[in-house]
């Protein structure tokens, strides 16, 4: 579970939006939870599922793309655009939350089920 590639990250600007992208390799089923999650978070936004997800909110958009799959492992690529930086900053921390809540409860649930 790697936590800390999906923390880094530079917010670009390019008129007239801020851009973030982040790009990490991932196991299928944080990738799987890690959407599921975000979708649940942000159920009342205007959402596209076609190709990974993303999500519409007002003056931006984010989305969560898995690119190369091998073995267990994907390339997992997320986008942040906004048209304020401080936006863009905000659903890039709202992001590494739902993230760094699935890492912790798949860790929690690793340790338990080793010790039976």
């Amino acid at each position: 579970m790697n936590e800390a590639a999906i923390l880094e990250g530079e917010i670009i600007y390019s008129k007239p939006y801020y851009k973030l992208q982040i790009e990490a390799v991932e196991v299928f089923d944080v990738y799987s939870k890690f959407i599921n999650w975000v979708s649940g978070e942000f159920d009342l936004y205007l959402q596209d599922t076609s190709r990974g997800i993303k999500i519409y909110y007002p003056n931006g958009w984010f989305s969560i793309k898995k690119s190369d799959c091998v073995h267990e492992n994907i390339d997992m690529k997320i986008t942040v655009v906004s048209k304020s930086k401080t936006g863009c900053q905000k659903k890039h921390s709202q992001l590494v939350s739902i993230y760094n809540q699935i890492n912790s409860l798949l860790c929690k649930s690793d340790l338990k089920s080793k010790q039976y």
